[in-house]
């Protein structure tokens, strides 16, 4: 090891380096559309906007939200549908039905460039935030949340701001 340097940090600035090489080669041969997808890939492709909600019907304005989020920001979508135990009977007509306005979870989610999305269904008795908390404490992948319904509580809400240290949107009207 390199005084003061890190192997990890090392190994990542030469990937850098390869991928500034192949973008020039690129450029140099007048394919500058390929050239800025090599140097803008994997910034946020392992990262995701997580869509929380503890309804049974998934607000379409939430999911479009997150899912257009998700495709600006080159991230994946996850999506953590907290319900009660005592609801899962209710879920298993499957995710297609499960957005209100008669539009289908696959609808909404399908990207045009196949962006990945990940949908949990997550038994949970308490409320949304805590559940969010308790699910995500702790992860480094996530970039932003948005939350599926108004919520009351503006400390509840500073808090999962805080611990999870990421921006919290809430894109339904009459949010606390």
């Amino acid at each position: 090891m390199i005084k003061g340097i890190k192997m990890a940090g090392i190994r990542d600035m030469l990937k850098r380096f390869g991928d500034a090489m192949t973008a020039s080669a690129f450029a140099e041969e007048g394919e500058a559309g390929i050239a800025r997808e090599i140097l803008s890939r994997d910034k946020n492709s392992w990262k995701n906007v997580v869509l929380g909600t503890d309804t049974l019907e998934i607000s379409p304005k939430a999911l479009g939200y997150a899912a257009g989020l998700s495709c600006r920001m080159g991230a994946g979508l996850e999506i953590l549908h907290l319900i009660s135990p005592d609801d899962k009977g209710d879920m298993d007509a499957g995710p297609g039905t499960l957005v209100g306005g008669g539009v289908g979870l696959t609808e909404v989610t399908q990207r045009p460039e196949g962006g990945r999305t990940i949908y949990h269904v997550v038994p949970w008795r308490g409320t949304l935030i805590d559940g969010l908390l308790h699910i995500l404490e702790g992860r480094r992948d996530i970039i932003s949340i948005v939350i599926g319904r108004p919520v009351q509580g503006n400390k509840r809400l500073s808090g999962l701001l805080k611990r999870l240290g990421c921006p919290v949107i809430i894109p339904e009207k009459g949010a606390a």
